[in-house]
């Protein structure tokens, strides 16, 4: 069995769980929500692990830095620097690729599937024969019309409208999510094209999603808000990431302010001393004159 066929069967077995959706409620949007929630389910092990093994990665990036700055010359020892330091703190590069890769055949699968229904759809199913004639309709909807082609109808952009509004959820969605993520977070040493690519991509969704049979963009949607209630549980869980800034002195800055603090005690001890040493010079010098002025009151007498 070549990998065509296991991929042409991984597909039809989205379409029968779609078609089982569909069953349950006829309505061939619910029918892609409730795929669409089922399969995010799933994944989410693999999506919590690859958040934790991202967030603790970029939580040893000032470590990396010093250690890049240090060894730069040194291409061998900078690379057993490296993995020393991330198995010293149970961290690889792979734990934040690897959930990611697993997750990207699911992914792609069903957006394929809900492209082309009819091609992965069981013949014979009711919902085969709703997507053959093409009739049903989703909050005013054809879910295999693009926003494009409804703008070209005949309706004009009254007919298009709710098309648009929800291309507008899924950019909304995705926008909402960075701003989540990243809240409180300080976006310096973050290079300016990460920045850009951030502020641009969830934009750039929308205006292609405008050539998407609606039905994708109701998948894309859904998964956008998912990932923002599932990135809410996420921070739950675990809590918000500490700002770089703050990660860096967990690391590096508190042996630094201990050993400052270490420092200033004898300082001040020192300065107390020198204090004390001052007033008792003071006392001893005292006390001779307090004597002579006895002496001399004897002397008068």
């Amino acid at each position: 069995m070549g990998l065509g066929q296991i991929w042409d069967g991984f597909l039809g077995i989205l379409g029968t769980l779609l078609a089982f959706f569909y069953d349950a409620v006829p309505s061939y949007g619910i029918s892609i929500i409730l795929l669409t929630i089922l399969i995010n389910l799933i994944l989410f092990p693999l999506t919590l692990k690859q958040t934790r093994s991202t967030r603790a990665f970029q939580t040893l990036q000032p470590e990396m830095q010093k250690i890049r700055a240090q060894y730069k010359d040194e291409p061998e020892k900078l690379q057993k620097e490296m993995v020393r330091l991330q198995q010293e703190h149970g961290v690889s590069a792979g734990g934040c690729f690897l959930p990611l890769i697993v997750q990207m055949p699911v992914l792609f699968g069903l957006f394929r599937v809900l492209q082309n229904p009819v091609d992965y759809i069981p013949g014979g199913t009711t919902l085969f024969e709703t997507v053959s004639n093409g009739t049903e309709t989703f909050l005013g909807m054809n879910l295999e019309t693009t926003p494009w082609e409804a703008l070209n109808s005949p309706d004009g952009v009254v007919g298009a409208l709710p098309y648009l509004v929800l291309m507008a959820l899924m950019i909304a969605a995705q926008y909402v999510q960075q701003w989540h993520s990243t809240s409180g977070q300080s976006t310096e040493g973050q290079p300016a094209s990460a920045q850009m690519v951030g502020k641009v991509m969830p934009a750039f969704f929308g205006v292609i999603s405008i050539n998407f049979p609606a039905g994708l963009n109701v998948y894309w949607a859904t998964a956008s808000l998912f990932r923002l209630g599932q990135q809410a549980v996420i921070f739950r869980i675990d809590g918000r990431p500490e700002p770089m800034a703050k990660a860096a002195k967990s690391l590096t800055g508190g042996e630094d302010a201990t050993e400052e603090e270490q420092g200033a005690e004898p300082k001040e001890a020192q300065v107390s001393d020198e204090t004390t040493g001052e007033g008792n010079t003071d006392n001893k010098s005292k006390a001779p004159q307090q004597g002579s002025k006895k002496r001399n009151k004897r002397k008068r007498r």
